[in-house]
């Protein structure tokens, strides 16, 4: 019996170390402690090929914007930009094609590199070819959620950031690192979310920038480093 209460106790003592393991710790700091941090999260998100951006703003509620943008290791692009509208019923979508496409009988398998071509694909329009990324990423529908268009203004120096009273700057648990500050800078496009006790919000997962929002809710912008699978249309 003795022996049984032994191997008892050491299981609930290792359950309880794993449950505490999961749940990790919280710390909080302040501006000076973790501006560092915070800065390199946000150069760590530049620093990407691959992104899949997804944005809302309540002046929409119903639609969401999405960016899947892949490039694999033969430097073949994949995207795809569709804008999401939830109706009473059903969903629709808007979709806008880019990359390496094929031809509609040559199956990827047995494909050269010679017959790939780059084509932009937008709605029921025909294929537009040889489209470059750079032309691709600067569209109008496209460029507002390009990374480096939005990080730009969280590229702030210190001094250009200010605390939240009775918000900690940074609040870390586990992995996940929680910036809250106003910006003081106008020529931020984050500037007009920092009035009337509004505030900007930067996630940052494994330091490195994971969503922008605000504190009244108005917007959200989440990236991660890989979307999903993108099949890209034939021509």
């Amino acid at each position: 019996m003795r022996k049984t209460a032994v191997i008892v106790s050491v299981l609930i003592l290792v359950s309880l170390f794993g449950v505490l393991a999961l749940s990790g710790c919280t710390s909080s700091a302040d501006l000076d402690e973790r501006y560092t941090a915070y800065s390199e999260a946000v150069t760590a998100a530049k620093d990407t090929q691959n992104f899949y951006v997804k944005y809302s703003h309540s002046a929409e509620p119903n639609v969401t914007y999405k960016l899947n943008y892949s490039v694999d290791s033969d430097s073949k692009i994949s995207a795809v930009f569709d804008k999401e509208t939830s109706g009473t019923v059903s969903i629709s979508h808007e979709y806008i094609y880019f990359g390496h496409a094929l031809p509609d009988n040559v199956p990827a398998k047995d494909a050269d590199a010679s017959d790939y071509r780059t084509a932009l694909f937008k709605g029921d329009e025909p294929p537009v070819f040889d489209v470059t990324a750079e032309e691709f990423l600067n569209l109008p529908e496209i460029f507002p959620y390009v990374p480096e268009n939005f990080i730009v203004g969280l590229d702030l120096p210190k001094e250009k950031i200010s605390p939240v009273s009775g918000v900690a700057f940074s609040v870390t648990e586990g992995v996940t690192e929680t910036f809250s500050f106003t910006v003081t800078d106008p020529d931020s496009p984050y500037y007009k979310y920092c009035s009337d006790g509004n505030y900007i919000i930067v996630r940052a997962i494994q330091n490195r920038l994971n969503k922008i929002s605000d504190a009244d809710g108005s917007f959200s912008i989440v990236m991660d480093y890989a979307g999903p699978k993108i099949v890209m249309p034939t021509f």
